[in-house]
């Protein structure tokens, strides 16, 4: 509503509403579920990321606990 307020040059959301908010009523479900799509798919792409992070970790764990092994079992 503010970008919509700065848009139309409105000194306050309240009057951009009071103007214009009888045209949106209807359509308050349709920006529900697109906010929670787009919320569902950037949530799923940061697990995404945190995933590959943490096998990337455990990855690098393993091979340090390797080097750190054999440079044990050398001495």
């Amino acid at each position: 509503m503010k970008v919509v307020q700065t848009m139309l040059g409105h000194k306050t959301a309240t009057l951009t509403l009071d103007t214009y908010g009888h045209l949106w009523p209807d359509r308050l479900d349709e920006v529900s579920d697109r906010l929670d799509t787009q919320r569902t798919k950037a949530l799923a792409k940061a697990r995404q990321k945190a995933e590959k992070a943490a096998r990337k970790a455990r990855q690098l764990a393993e091979q340090l606990a390797a080097l750190e092994a054999g440079g044990h079992a050398a001495a």
